[in-house]
């Protein structure tokens, strides 16, 4: 196999991971806590993964390139690493004190102050979240194995010790040691295959190159969750609004880390590609990967949209059934973030980085605006669709700009067949359910998902779509060897 397909394999199984957590402590905690507790941890949440993001000023995307880079100078690595760190610790520093000043001086925008103070210490050790070392040296398996560890550990704390809606104070502290516990696991299997040359010598030079990344990271970060923090600002009175639009925005998220898996292993390749300067291996890689998001977001983006009343139903309960509109809404943006991840991917492995960012700025002003607009009318699916406004401008403007870099980018015959596929595969789950719909909340969610997954096999087969046939023979040559040796 591959590097490029183990990487996928193994970013793509800890999706999976990170989708059994909340799948399986989900409809547990939002029953005990209701949407006001998940509202205020949410937010909390949020607030703090502001300063973090800040405090990396854009070091974790711009260290992914550059650690990527350096493996092909002897010596590099290490000396790299070490300047990173060096200046990830100092960052770090200073974005706490501004945190603790905040939770301090701003009591209307930090409510829950034994909230915020827990949340405080992912701020405090954001430093050494340095997944990007790893995703640098493209080392994922590390990073799936210790997240399984973890989410064992956190699922056993919040079954122990989650038990009333009061609780929603230790639902929060079981996030943060998480973080805790990962960061300092990082640094000892980091010391086990390097050792970084800690240095703050080339602070300066370092800071001046990731300045873009910052400003790119920031307001990525503020794009994603802009609609979550105007909810809880514009609506201080309505905590619901926030908890009721954080399901439904969970479970999109959800499908999306599965389907996201390949995309997020592009970025090391792509750079290390752009260095060598092989720009037809570099289309190819591009191509597939718009035929492989358009094959599982499509279908993922259609059965969300269909089965969203059954989900919400047995997923969160009764209480959160407001969501459901919004999660239909929501569902539209599997497609448009799957293709755009590809697209601005892309422009930042070849250091078109401030075109990055001009783009996300604009696609961060209209969704300001347009969530301005419609919160105050529409509360959770007002939000809903400001996001997926902005993101349809966004991707637009995203693959204009990568147009120059790569011949030829589109396959149509491959997209005509997947459209098809769907065409057929969404019809049929509406018959499904329909059939099914005398059944109970959970077998009748059951035997559409599956059905529907069957059939867009069997269509995708006739078919002959090229991602399908891909996966196949690869799962094929897996099983083989094992089948011979038995």
């Amino acid at each position: 196999m591959s590097q490029l397909k183990r990487n996928a394999f193994y970013n793509t199984a800890y999706q999976v991971i990170r989708i059994i957590f909340p799948i399986i402590t989900y409809p547990y905690v939002s029953r005990i806590l209701g949407p006001e507790g998940i509202g205020k941890v949410s937010y909390a949440q949020t607030f703090a993964e502001y300063f973090t993001t800040f405090s990396m000023l854009g070091l974790p995307i711009y260290a992914v390139r550059e650690i990527s880079r350096s493996r092909a100078y002897p010596g590099q690595l290490e000396q790299t690493t070490g300047e990173l760190l060096s200046l990830s610790i100092c960052l770090s520093l200073g974005a706490f004190i501004l945190y603790g000043g905040s939770v301090f001086l701003l009591p209307h925008v930090t409510p829950e102050p034994l909230l915020h103070w827990i949340f405080a210490i992912m701020v405090l050790f954001s430093w050494a979240q340095i997944d990007w070392f790893f995703q640098g040296i493209e080392n994922y398996r590390y990073i799936t194995l210790r997240n399984l560890l973890l989410r064992i550990v956190s699922i056993s704390l919040i079954f122990l010790v989650i038990k009333s809606k009061e609780h929603y104070i230790l639902y929060g502290a079981i996030w943060a040691l998480s973080t805790v516990i990962s960061s300092f696991w990082n640094l000892w299997y980091c010391y086990r295959l390097t050792h970084p040359r800690w240095n703050l010598g080339s602070w300066k030079q370092h800071l001046r190159k990731s300045l873009p990344s910052a400003f790119l990271s920031f307001s990525m970060f503020l794009y994603a969750t802009i609609d979550t923090i105007m909810l809880g600002v514009m609506l201080t009175d309505d905590k619901y609004s926030v908890g009721i639009y954080n399901v439904a925005g969970r479970i999109v998220r959800i499908v999306m880390t599965i389907v996201g898996g390949v995309n997020a292993v592009l970025t090391p390749r792509l750079a290390y590609i752009d260095e060598t300067g092989n720009k037809e291996r570099m289309g190819q890689i591009i191509r597939k990967s718009i035929a492989f998001t358009l094959y599982f977001t499509i279908p993922a983006s259609l059965g969300l949209f269909i089965v969203a009343d059954d989900l919400i139903l047995l997923f969160a309960g009764p209480k959160f059934q407001p969501s459901i509109v919004t999660m239909r809404i929501l569902s539209i943006d599997l497609v448009i973030l799957g293709i755009g991840s590809i697209f601005g991917q892309l422009l930042y492995a070849t250091k078109k980085e401030k075109q990055l960012l001009t783009i996300n700025l604009i696609a961060l002003a209209l969704a300001v605006v347009s969530n301005w607009l419609t919160i105050p009318a529409f509360r959770q699916d007002g939000a809903a669709a400001a996001t997926i406004f902005a993101r349809i401008v966004q991707t637009g403007l995203l693959l204009a700009g990568s147009m120059t870099l790569v011949s030829r980018m589109a396959d149509v015959r491959t997209y005509i067949r997947i459209g098809i596929a769907n065409v057929i595969m969404g019809a049929l789950t509406l018959f499904i359910k329909s059939v099914c719909s005398s059944f109970l909340t959970g077998y009748r969610l059951t035997t559409t998902v599956l059905g529907a997954m069957v059939f867009y096999i069997l269509v995708s087969w006739i078919l002959r779509i090229e991602p399908f046939l891909i996966v196949k023979d690869w799962v094929l040559q897996k099983m083989m060897p094992a089948k011979n040796h038995s």
